[in-house]
């Protein structure tokens, strides 16, 4: 039996979160045992997923864990692409645009087969220096997505600061 999807966040969960999950550092090493981290639990987990972390545009870790496809890549990127644009979630900006009552391809005019609101990208921030990258999960539904990263985030700034 599937277990039902989790409810959106609010706007204002979602802000919260990004306001609090700020990074130390966020080094190749930090980023690889950051990506490491999440592959093991999606595996551990039995999840389908891909995880794509980006340092600025480039991508510096990306795993596919047993069940995800090239599809999965895809969606990842286009999430990331968002993240980049505006350094919000791609949860956030999704909320953001529903509570404004905006069409993000009408407003933004951006390609969307390169860019999505759907949840499960998040910007990955260093204290003192802003956003620098982004961490992208995709292969669930998009609340799970937004979610996992935001449950592994945690786990990784919680074990960091130990």
């Amino acid at each position: 039996m599937a277990s039902p999807e989790l409810a959106f966040p609010s706007l204002d969960e979602v802000v919260e979160q990004e306001r609090t999950l700020v990074l130390t550092s966020a080094s190749p090493t930090d980023l690889y045992a950051l990506g490491c981290r999440a592959a093991d639990a999606a595996i551990a987990e039995g999840l389908g997923v891909v995880i794509q972390i980006r340092l600025g545009e480039r991508l510096v870790f990306q795993a596919g864990a047993p069940g995800s496809g090239p599809i999965n890549d895809v969606w990842a990127s286009r999430k990331a692409r968002t993240v980049r644009l505006f350094e919000q979630s791609s949860m956030r900006v999704q909320l953001t645009h529903r509570r404004d009552g905006a069409d993000f391809e009408a407003k933004h005019r951006l390609p969307m087969d390169q860019y999505s609101i759907h949840g499960g990208c998040f910007p990955l921030t260093v204290a003192g220096t802003g956003v620098v990258g982004s961490m992208a999960v995709s292969g669930l539904p998009q609340t799970e997505d937004h979610a996992f990263i935001v449950r592994i985030l945690g786990e990784h700034i919680a074990a960091a600061a130990r």
